[in-house]
């Protein structure tokens, strides 16, 4: 079971919010927090963090991401948040960056409970952060996998080529980006899909930025491609594995 009290913030009054009372540990408690300029309804835009502040009695810090649920920012209090019995001061902080905006403080009075939960200790909680820090990871991973497929990178000099050889029986997706030696404004880029059998290799254009000065990619001997760059143009290309 969970259930969540029903606050409004009004952002630009202070006004005293009703202190919410839970038990220690009752994790099936929570808030939605409606926001209001003025008394018209706030709802946050999408992308902006949602984070709820929480100083614990005993100075510890529980620091919480949020959801929209409707037009309010719901937040599911954690055992950390309710580990400690007397006034939690919470703020509900909204924005991107540098850019945000808090609300009022408001109280829960954490409240004593039979359970026996010694096992549970007050600390600082930061699970807002570690979240942040576990998508940043998780990126850093996406990158490392797909740079661990490539198996070919290097740079074509204008009206030059190169020849890349593959494994058989294997897709491949070769990118490539570049400029014309006199002007940046001749700025393109192309895609192709490569795929070998048993000793041959074909090639199709997936993206091109303009019908011509492109860099080309054509089946060359055996299981190998060509990569070749037009006169007064040169490429930077990677050549990625796929499966």
């Amino acid at each position: 079971m969970v259930t969540y009290y029903q606050v409004t913030a009004e952002l630009y009054q202070e006004h005293v919010v009703p202190v919410l009372n839970a038990k220690r540990f009752d994790t099936g408690r929570g808030v939605d927090i409606t926001l209001t300029d003025c008394g018209a309804v706030v709802v946050p835009a999408a992308g902006e963090q949602l984070r709820l502040y929480c100083k614990k009695p005993d100075g510890t810090i529980s620091y919480i991401s949020g959801t929209l649920s409707g037009n309010a920012v719901r937040v599911r209090f954690t055992n950390q948040l309710l580990a400690v019995e007397g006034i939690v001061e919470c703020e509900l902080q909204v924005g991107t960056g540098s850019t945000m905006v808090s609300t009022p403080v408001f109280n829960v009075l954490v409240l004593p409970s039979n359970y026996d939960a010694s096992a549970i200790i007050s600390s600082n909680e930061y699970t807002a952060l570690d979240t942040a820090l576990r998508t940043v990871q998780s990126y850093d991973q996406r990158i490392i996998n797909v740079e661990s497929r490539a198996v070919a990178r290097g740079i074509l000099q204008s009206n030059s080529s190169i020849d890349v050889e593959l494994e058989k029986y294997h897709a491949y997706i070769v990118v490539g980006y570049g400029y014309g030696t006199g002007s940046v404004s001749t700025a393109h880029y192309c895609m192709f899909l490569v795929y070998t059998g048993d000793s041959t290799t074909a090639a199709l254009p997936i993206i091109k930025s303009g019908s011509s000065n492109q860099m080309t990619v054509t089946p060359g001997s055996g299981l190998s491609v060509t990569l070749a760059s037009p006169t007064t143009y040169w490429h930077r290309y990677t050549v990625f594995r796929l499966g």
